[in-house]
């Protein structure tokens, strides 16, 4: 998938995933899956830990 392409292609691959993860923990935040995180109702223990930070960081900023 990557081959033939350039370092700058890969990292604008790259920011536009983070971005995408960025966007969808924002939903998650915002919306009625939390309590579902929080009770880690979640296939993915990583996921759960990653929301939580992101939660608790929000927290943090005001």
């Amino acid at each position: 998938m990557f081959i033939g392409k350039t370092s700058a292609d890969i990292e604008a691959v790259a920011a536009e995933l983070g971005q995408i993860i960025e966007d969808r923990i924002k939903d998650v935040l915002d919306g009625p899956g939390i309590r579902n995180i929080e009770r880690g109702e979640c296939v993915y223990p990583q996921v759960v830990a990653v929301v939580l930070a992101a939660k608790a960081k929000r927290g943090q900023s005001g």
